[in-house]
């Protein structure tokens, strides 16, 4: 292997591009004609994908690219992802895609994860060509997403939201909430319940009700917590003062009468 040959490339590394990439409007994922070659392009199936003159490896969107890296690569080449880095400027989303060919890899993880943060780069670690592969048609399939595919949808049935509050507790899962709420009607009614009524629920034991007991009854604010717990103390305190104390037992005194006897 030659100095300027890397084990996923069949041709040999063209110039670098300055940063004046064309932005994206053609729905298809951008790829630099530098990667020919590449055997990471059998992997991407799933979107549609064209050789372009750009400066990173791979655009997908209008703010979003990639660069992608071998560690093998990166030990016979040390200087190759820095100065790529330092051309690409101008998008907001910018990944560094790493393949872990090779072992004993600590060290060259710890100096790309420095050097990430200093380009404000994303680095993500791969451990199969594939693996590298599905990340990039990710990013092409949700590049017109926004933020709000992220946030958590809560249910609008108020059963459903009763089942995501009470299986939030530890141990607890639905088929107990739907048991209880069999068994009781409404959340008033469970939670006004007894230990001896929660009990009775099939599949509901011992640790169980202690958990949705101390759940029911627990202050909201951290405030009350801390009130009550000195509030206790207090009543601890005081209850411990008006106990009692056992009399103390003197001692008898030491008859000193064999003092004055003259013993010959």
């Amino acid at each position: 292997m030659t100095n300027n040959e890397s084990p996923y490339f069949k041709k040999k590394e063209q110039p670098i591009l300055v940063d004046k990439t064309p932005r994206n409007q053609i729905g298809k994922l951008l790829v630099n004609k530098a990667q020919k070659g590449n055997r990471l392009l059998n992997y991407i199936k799933n979107v549609d994908w064209m050789f372009e003159s750009i400066a990173p490896d791979y655009v997908f969107g209008n703010d979003g690219c990639a660069l992608f890296l071998s560690c093998r690569f990166h030990m016979l080449h040390e200087s190759y992802i820095y100065n790529r880095m330092k051309q690409i400027r101008s998008f907001k989303v910018k990944i560094l895609l790493v393949l872990i060919d090779m072992d004993h890899n600590e060290h060259i993880i710890k100096e790309l994860s420095k050097l990430s943060m200093v380009a404000d780069f994303t680095m993500i670690l791969t451990w199969s060509l594939s693996e590298a592969g599905r990340y990039l048609e990710t990013y092409k399939l949700l590049e017109s997403k926004g933020t709000e595919l992220l946030k958590h949808k809560p249910k609008d049935d108020y059963r459903s939201q009763v089942l995501e509050s009470l299986t939030s507790l530890r141990g607890v899962n639905k088929t107990d909430v739907q048991v209880m709420i069999e068994s009781f009607d409404t959340v008033k009614g469970l939670i006004n319940a007894s230990m001896e009524e929660l009990t009775m629920c099939p599949g509901i034991g011992e640790k169980k009700v202690k958990r949705l007991l101390h759940a029911f009854n627990q202050p909201f604010r951290q405030s009350n917590i801390r009130k009550q717990s000195k509030i206790n103390f207090s009543e601890n305190k005081q209850s411990e003062s008006t106990k009692e104390e056992p009399p103390i037992e003197e001692e008898p005194e030491e008859d000193d009468s064999y003092q004055d006897l003259n013993l010959k």
